[in-house]
């Protein structure tokens, strides 16, 4: 009897252990599974699915363009998943025309980065429609809404010569004239090049961005300063995400040797400034009228 009692000890000690071992494996293959279910939502479902298309490739393909224009103006670079928690459009209104104020260090580089800037605000303005008031140097009394630093010194430029206009464009913004100084500190150490902006009141209602303002490291070779010049003015007109190794565009931390935006970019800024794209819109609104859009901006497209 002493035997069979341990005999039927011993059974219920292994049955209950394969339950344990059948349960974790149950979990270990759950877990397989929805990873595996996972990447291949990702990469037939997400932008993912278009990472090695070329601008032209992704043009051709509607799909590709509305993922890129929802990653790209939802998103929010310093901001993770800002499209799942409802992002929402900004962009400058075409009946203000933003005053820009170019700072440079050193002022020998003048001419070189004054140049370059008006190349790109040229194209700008055709595929968006907006028109700029540029200026060179300093100017107090000029209500600023936009202000570009190339310089190897920004510290030179922000805090002693360009003070004023900084905390004018930070008050503006935020009611705190050292907010932009606090996000300066915070963001520029290492980096290369990067934009700040926003649209004024703490909510979507203001209708339009009022300041933005770019850094940009001046001591860089002349083809990754035209990238950052193009990218994080582009950034600041509402279009502030990148997608990492996405080919198609130069919102692409690894396209560095890119010193001009594609045609897809060209194709992203048209859509975004067509009337029917309006500030604040989430991605519940634009989806059901980015087919007509497309369409026709696709048709006159070259």
């Amino acid at each position: 009897m002493c035997e069979f009692k341990n005999m039927t000890s011993f059974l219920r000690k292994t049955k209950s252990i394969f339950s344990v071992k059948r349960f974790f494996l149950g979990l270990v293959a759950l877990a397989v599974i929805s990873a595996a279910g996972y990447q291949f939502y990702v990469e037939n479902f997400t932008i993912q699915k278009y990472i090695n298309y070329s601008d032209e490739e992704c043009i051709k393909d509607e799909r590709c363009v509305w993922l890129a224009f929802k990653e790209i103006a939802l998103g929010r670079e310093f901001v993770p998943n800002e499209i799942s928690k409802g992002g929402f459009i900004v962009k400058w209104s075409i009946m203000k025309i933003p005053e820009i104020v170019i700072a440079i260090r050193p002022e020998e580089m003048i001419d070189k980065f004054k140049g370059m800037l008006q190349y790109h605000l040229d194209y700008i303005e055709k595929d968006t429609g907006l028109k700029f008031s540029l200026h060179q140097g300093k100017d107090d009394k000029r209500l600023i809404n936009n202000i570009i630093f190339f310089s190897d010194d920004f510290d030179f430029l922000i805090f002693r010569k360009y003070r004023k206009t900084f905390r004018q464009l930070s008050q503006t913004g935020y009611q705190d004239p050292n907010h932009f100084h606090n996000y300066f500190r915070k963001y520029h150490q290492g980096v290369e090049c990067f934009a700040l902006g926003g649209y004024g009141e703490k909510d979507q209602d203001s209708k339009d961005f009022v300041f933005a303002m770019q850094f940009i490291k001046s001591d860089m070779d002349t083809i990754h300063i035209s990238h950052c010049t193009a990218e994080e003015f582009i950034q600041s007109l509402g279009l502030p995400n990148d997608i990492p190794g996405f080919k198609a565009t130069i919102f692409n931390d690894e396209s560095r040797n890119r010193d001009n935006i594609t045609k897809l970019d060209h194709l992203l800024l048209q859509i975004l400034y067509d009337d029917r794209i309006k500030f604040g819109m989430r991605e519940k609104d634009i989806k059901p009228i980015f087919h007509d859009i497309y369409q026709d901006k696709l048709q006159n497209f070259n």
